[in-house]
């Protein structure tokens, strides 16, 4: 910790999550507004979330629907990924934005694990493509005072800190 905080700046863009990233999620999750979140609103929160944009690069570009390409940048495959997470359904029928609300304010904030988890595992709630890892860290940024932020950056952080938490 006094390593990091003799820094002149962070060294991995923390500053950019707390400062700029997390108030966005965190307005673009609000109850009143996550159901009605656009392609362009849900691509800028895939870009805010480190576990999105990881996942995106391993997308395939057929999945995208570019199979004739070889490569293409994060920008690129973001512009074609939310679009497409955006019109997908689970079994219930339901786009992304419905299980982010369910997640997020599905009922009383004590059982918002038990939500992440059936959005995350439970065939009849996931959207493809779109995973627990994605919708932990949103949870985090967007209620940080009952689900604290988490992906596997923070959970080898809390490690290193002699936490016993699990990496997944």
């Amino acid at each position: 910790m006094l390593w990091w905080k003799s820094l002149k700046s962070a060294p991995s863009h923390e500053d950019e999550a707390f400062y700029q990233n997390a108030p966005k999620v965190r307005e673009l999750l609000a109850e009143d507004k996550i159901l009605h979140l656009t392609v362009r609103e849900f691509e800028i929160l895939c870009s805010k979330t480190h576990a999105t944009m990881d996942h995106i690069i391993q997308v395939p570009l057929s999945v995208l629907g570019h199979p004739e390409q070889v490569s293409m940048d994060k920008e690129g495959r973001l512009k074609l990924f939310a679009p497409l997470i955006m019109h997908e359904r689970n079994s219930r029928g339901w786009d992304v934005r419905k299980p982010l609300h369910y997640v997020l304010y599905g009922c009383t904030s004590s059982c918002i694990w038990h939500r992440l988890y059936h959005a995350g595992r439970d065939s009849s709630y996931t959207i493809p493509r779109y995973g627990l890892n994605s919708i932990a860290e949103l949870a985090g940024w967007a209620r940080p005072k009952i689900a604290p932020p988490r992906n596997g950056r923070t959970s080898k952080a809390l490690r290193a800190l002699g936490f016993e938490v699990k990496i997944y």
